[in-house]
């Protein structure tokens, strides 16, 4: 029979077993395996979610989506307006929903630099789409009738038709500068001081080795005196027009010689580098009839005339002393603000439009030839320059016009150097001016090529382009509203600004978090300055997020031009077993806020994006507006729920967006006057949103992705496993240590009873 000491001895010996095993098992479990195998898991999360290098796992999904990502589509839907004459007449619009045309967009980010021990990243994005005819419902070739932003944001820039009318004065004048000043106008003065210039050479040279050398001298030489003075080429050998014709072509007396006073037109119409005319072809017989010219003499003299050496060694020269001039286009300059730059007839000035038969215009474009009064004073070609192409402050600039309409004469007068009696008459002529030449270019260019407040595109063209004919004038700069960039090659992505992000590499929880957006960190569309803020368009959220700590997160859009709050809404299992995260947009983001100028609920104000262009994002077929009257305003919008909210589902452990529906709808806010279109469009007289068009930028995860996630899970659970292990074993140990004590205890008691 065991001593007692034995029983004693073994409960203590098993106790401690038991405890040794608990503590051994807890300090393997916790210190070796649990944190080995919770790095294992994190980084494999971190690898694919934070990107600070390109040899990352996570880089190439990160850098691009054309490689194995799935296809990203864009779905586009487009109202065509049916009844525009009703609607010109009063009515409200009706229209015919027409779609889907489905895109595949590619985005690529270029130019990536790693700054600031690459917790911070810039890059540009380069984006392509390509039309999927067999996803979409018919071509996007068909045009789609619809009030145009283009003309809207003309209009509300300038305060109405009537004050557009006279603001376009200014871009107008530019075309004309453009189209014939700058280069008819110029060419017409060479022809016109050929008389001058070539008199003036005679003068300084033996006349008969002058004409000799003129005709037939084929090449400079050194220090050649006759430089730029001879017709004749080495290529094309001596013209061998004789001594007699080459003295009539210099013969004031005869018509048509350089020097006469019908030289003119001929010589010009004949010179003109443009395509072949029949007032072009009748010079050229008159010339060869007059001075028995073959073809490729003729052709010798004119391409003299047009050569640079002969423009910049002799009739530059003449241009520069005598109008005291820069360079030749001043000589627009000059002429408009003077007059002076045209010979004078009967002593008096003359305007471009009296003089060339050839000008295209409906009136005197100079402003110096109305100031022939004696009280009137005309404007230097500095002055002129300065007041009309300044960068900053010319009246070309349609913007820069209209403030010259509104601003003081005192101011004025300071701004460009002007008198008060140059600023009054400037005004008289703008408006002058305005009554004739932007009506014409509105009826002859502008409202003919689809600049007018409803137009015509087609589905491409509407989605890609966006060029309004009204807004290349308006706006040289911006001269369309495309609803979505799409870039025709690499290079147009480069002459974008960067974008900048934090990386996520100094806190997880900025992650793909932006810093600044096209070059710019705080948006000024708004009542004050915006920074800009938010995750990657719905690309990379903060790994780790949990139900109690995530209820709302932030994505900066590049199409609502803002950040947008997102709540939590439910949580679900995908087809893949994968848990997700559902996130929708918040209603106070479309609510009214008057630090975004928002003061109709269910429309996003996007008007500082676009120039102050009346442009108003809302959910498709204006789901979630509230105030009724929106709605009924229109006919042909049918709500689906389905397809007109944006859902964003997120897996928690890595931030990875696996499924997104970016559901927009643009509108177009026509907000009547009671003169706003009084000139061109005066029954217009209803306040309505028109919806252009909606889009469905959708994205679904792929087979990959869920094999990364069940990976996750199953390292998350092997340690949950091992937790429990380790828990179990020592459970028992101690459940059997117990027993065993127990055990020992009523062993002992039966020992000492015998």
């Amino acid at each position: 029979m065991p001593s007692k000491s034995c029983y004693k001895n073994t409960s203590i010996v098993c106790f401690i077993i038991s405890a040794i095993i608990l503590i051994v098992g807890l300090t393997v479990f916790f210190v070796v395996f649990r944190p080995y195998l919770d790095d294992f898991v994190n980084d494999e999360i971190i690898s694919n979610s934070i990107v600070v290098d390109n040899t990352d796992e996570g880089y190439p999904d990160w850098q691009t989506n054309t490689g194995d990502l799935p296809p990203f589509y864009t779905y586009t839907y487009f109202f065509n307006l049916t009844n525009v004459d009703d609607v010109l007449n009063g009515s409200y619009p009706i229209f015919q929903e027409l779609g889907p045309f489905v895109y595949k967009e590619n985005r690529t980010k270029i130019d990536i630099v790693f700054l600031e021990d690459r917790t911070k990243v810039e890059w540009r994005e380069f984006r392509q789409f390509f039309f999927v005819p067999e996803l979409s419902f018919m071509n996007d070739d068909v045009e789609i009738v619809s009030l145009n932003p283009g003309y809207l944001g003309v209009c509300t820039q300038s305060g109405g038709e009537e004050p557009m009318t006279i603001a376009l004065s200014g871009p107008v004048l530019l075309r004309v500068f453009q189209n014939w000043m700058y280069n008819s106008f110029v060419n017409h003065l060479k022809i016109d001081y050929l008389n001058p210039i070539l008199i003036d050479a005679e003068s300084k040279f033996d006349i008969n080795d002058f004409y000799s050398s003129w005709a037939n001298r084929t090449d400079d030489g050194e220090n050649n005196i006759y430089k730029g003075m001879h017709i004749s080429t080495v290529e094309s050998g001596a013209s061998e027009i004789s001594l007699e014709i080459t003295k009539q072509l210099f013969n004031t007396k005869v018509d048509y010689s350089f020097v006469s006073d019908s030289t003119n037109m001929i010589w010009y119409n004949a010179s003109k580098t443009e395509s072949q005319s029949i007032e072009q072809t009748d010079a050229i017989y008159r010339l060869q009839s007059t001075f028995q010219l073959s073809l490729n003499q003729l052709t010798l003299i004119i391409n003299w005339l047009n050569s640079d050496d002969f423009n910049q060694t002799w009739l530059w020269p003449y241009f520069a002393s005598n109008f005291k001039i820069e360079n030749e286009q001043d000589l627009a300059f000059l002429q408009w603000g003077s007059a002076s730059a045209t010979k004078k007839q009967n002593h008096k000035t003359t305007s471009v439009y009296n003089l060339y038969w050839d000008y295209p215009y409906p009136g005197v474009p100079e402003y110096g030839y109305d100031c022939q009064a004696p009280f009137c004073s005309t404007i230097d070609y500095a002055t002129s320059k300065y007041l009309l192409n300044d960068p900053t402050y010319g009246i070309f600039d349609m913007t820069n016009m209209g403030n010259f309409l509104i601003y003081s004469s005192d101011k004025l007068a300071i701004m460009y150097n002007l008198t008060d009696k140059q600023v009054l008459i400037l005004k008289k002529y703008i408006f002058s001016f305005s009554k004739i030449y932007s009506f014409f270019f509105l009826n002859e260019y502008i409202f003919p090529a689809g600049g007018t407040l409803f137009t015509k595109h087609s589905v491409n063209y509407w989605l890609f382009n966006g060029t309004d004919a009204l807004l290349q004038y308006a706006s040289p700069s911006m001269p369309g509203i495309p609803i979505l960039i799409n870039d025709s090659s690499i290079e147009d992505s480069k002459k974008r600004p960067v974008n900048t992000l934090y990386t996520g590499k100094s806190s997880q929880d900025l992650v793909s978090w932006y810093i600044s957006y096209l070059g710019h960190d705080t948006l000024d569309y708004y009542a004050e300055p915006i920074p800009v803020a938010g995750t990657d368009d719905w690309g990379q959220f903060p790994p780790f997020l949990t139900e109690e700590d995530n209820k709302q997160l932030y994505s900066f859009s590049s199409d609502y031009y803002r950040t947008v709050p997102i709540f939590l809404n439910s949580t679900y299992e995908d087809e893949y077993g994968i848990k997700l995260f559902r996130y929708l947009i918040n209603d106070s983001f479309f609510g009214i806020d008057p630090l975004y100028y928002q003061s109709i609920q269910g429309f996003v104000n996007a008007s500082g994006a676009y120039n102050a262009t009346p442009i108003f994002l809302s959910n498709p077929h204006f789901y979630g507006v509230l105030d009724q009257q929106w709605i009924n305003k229109t006919t042909g919008i049918v709500q689906n729920i389905l397809n007109d909210t944006t859902i964003i589902d997120i897996e928690p452990n890595t931030g990875k967006v696996f499924n997104v529906q970016e559901s927009l709808q643009v509108n177009v806010f026509l907000n009547v006057s009671k003169h706003f279109f009084s000139v061109f469009n005066p029954d217009v007289v209803n306040d309505v949103f028109f919806p252009s068009g909606w889009l469905s930028e959708i994205s679904q995860a792929r087979e990959k992705d869920a094999g990364l996630i069940k990976d996750i899970y199953i390292g998350q659970g092997m340690s949950k496993f091992g937790y429990w292990i380790v828990v179990g074993v020592a459970l028992i140990t101690l459940i059997l240590t117990v027993t065993f004590f127990f055990c020992s205890n009523k062993n002992k008691q039966v020992y000492e009873l015998q």
